[in-house]
């Protein structure tokens, strides 16, 4: 059974994810004014349009990667490589789509600033989450367990439980049978 804890670190972590899908989109467009030579925007209601598809593909790049699947067993390499994925893919698709229905207007410096911002924003945002978890996994929230027993098989017991870091579980110690 997941904590409570867990289980709002979990939703919070998708919802800031969908929240920098977003602001980077802000982002791109002041760094694409600042950059640019000409600065050429078509009206931010095509654009948000693109946003709104962009979010859309990241939902289902997000399932078919299992990028939400068991957060704390992973590296931290791994934990940053699985974001980088699925925003590969959105990128590919959102790219795909758009060549499809001939969005000539389309700046690709200003979907390079895009996938930039939103790379920087989801790499940084899964660090720091990750580090929120394992220090609540660590601290009071952390379940613990105690063993009956001090023989062999105690001993196994917590080397087994030991092995899982994800399950979430701290050692507290051993409960001798004789009561003592």
């Amino acid at each position: 059974m997941l904590k409570p804890t867990f289980v709002a670190l979990d939703s919070g972590l998708k919802l800031f994810d969908l929240a920098a899908l977003v602001l980077a989109f802000p982002l791109a467009v002041g760094a694409y004014e600042a950059v640019a030579e000409r600065p050429w925007l078509p009206p931010l209601r095509s654009l948000w349009l693109g946003l709104v598809v962009a979010v859309a593909l990241w939902t289902a790049a997000a399932w078919f990667h299992r990028l939400y699947d068991s957060l704390t067993d992973r590296s931290p390499v791994r934990e940053a490589l699985k974001p980088v994925r699925t925003l590969v893919t959105v990128a590919v698709l959102l790219v795909a789509l758009a060549f499809a229905t001939k969005q000539q207007f389309l700046s690709r410096l200003l979907l390079g600033l895009y996938f930039g911002s939103a790379l920087s924003l989801l790499v940084c945002g899964r660090l720091l989450w990750r580090g929120l978890a394992q220090a609540l996994s660590r601290g009071a929230s952390a379940r613990r367990y105690a063993v009956v027993g001090t023989g062999a098989m105690a001993r196994e017991v917590v080397e087994t439980v030991d092995a899982h870091p994800e399950w979430g579980l701290r050692f507290a110690g051993f409960i001798r049978p004789d009561g003592e």
